[in-house]
This record gives structure tokens, C-alpha cells and sequence, in this order.
């Protein structure tokens, strides 16, 4: 868990450090970006994670961990943090704008005090530059916390281990 806080403390500050200027320059271009996304590929993913919460709906106020398929594929979440309320909402190939663009169905019902973001790595791959990334970023952290103010945001940093 520490490495996460030490990563997502990181991701943040380097975010803080980007002059707003900057940021706001670069939302048109993103907001470009996201509106040209095809959705609808994440659709049956995201559809399924519906029905089965309504199923068995997740309790509110637990950790949300959305993002790529880092963490669609973490099958010992529950295990690996045995003392939380957590929910996996992980859909693979996807870029931090998809986590925003389905923010409604993937994370508003379920009111988290925490989400950890893996996201980022595929937005490089696709060509995204760095800066355009720390934009998406902002513009995600912007999107939750205008509905969920209190809620704390956590960007899980993956490393290549040799």
C-alpha cells in the first residue's frame, strides 16, 4: 500500500506543478480527444459490471479501483485488502478518458471515499504525450470531485520490473 500512497503522491505533485495554463491549453485538445473515442467497445464490459450490481449492489463509501487491465485482471483484490469494502471496476485497454467518460456508471453509484486510477500506460502507447495525459488526469480528478468533492484519488504508478 505504500508504494501505491508513494505513486499516486508523485503522480500528484507533478500534476500540482503543471501552471493551470498549461492544463487548460491543453483540455481542448483533450476534450477533442475524448469526444473522438470509440466508447462502445467498453460497452459489454461496462454493462456487465452493471448487472451484476444489480444483482448484489456494492455498499457505498468503499475503495474504488478503476482503469486498465492492470486492474481488471487483479483477481486477489478482495484478498489483498481484506479489512476494505473494495470494488474492482478495472475494463482492459482503456485510457484514463474512458474511466472519466463512464464516471456515471462506474463510479457515482457507488460513492467511494478512495479511487485508485491505473490509467496512463495506454494513453502513452496510443501516442498521447505526457503533458496530454496530465491533462486527461486533471480532467478526471475535475469530473469526480464536482460530484464527489471529499473523495480522495489515488494514480497507481506501474513500473516495468526487470
Amino acid at each position: 500500500m505504500t508504494k501505491l500512497v508513494t505513486s499516486a503522491t508523485m503522480a500528484l505533485s507533478l500534476l500540482a506543478a503543471i501552471p493551470p495554463a498549461r492544463l487548460s491549453g491543453q483540455e481542448a485538445s483533450g476534450s477533442r480527444y475524448a469526444a473522438a473515442r470509440d466508447y462502445a467497445k467498453f460497452e459489454k464490459e461496462v454493462a456487465a459490471y452493471q448487472a451484476v450490481d444489480r444483482q448484489k449492489p456494492p455498499l457505498k463509501g468503499g475503495i474504488l479501483f478503476i482503469g486498465s487491465s492492470t486492474i481488471k485482471f487483479w483477481r486477489t483484490l478482495a484478498a489483498d485488502f481484506p479489512d476494505h469494502q473494495v470494488i474492482n471496476r478495472g475494463f482492459g485497454g482503456t485510457e484514463i478518458v474512458d474511466s472519466t467518460h463512464f464516471a456515471d456508471r462506474l463510479i457515482f453509484p457507488y460513492e467511494p471515499k478512495q479511487i485508485f486510477l491505473r490509467a496512463g500506460g495506454n494513453d502513452i502507447h496510443a501516442g498521447r504525450l505526457p503533458r496530454e495525459v496530465a491533462a486527461d488526469f486533471a480532467e478526471f480528478v475535475r469530473v469526480v470531485h464536482a460530484r464527489l468533492p471529499k473523495t480522495e484519488i489515488l494514480y497507481i504508478r506501474c513500473r516495468k520490473t526487470k
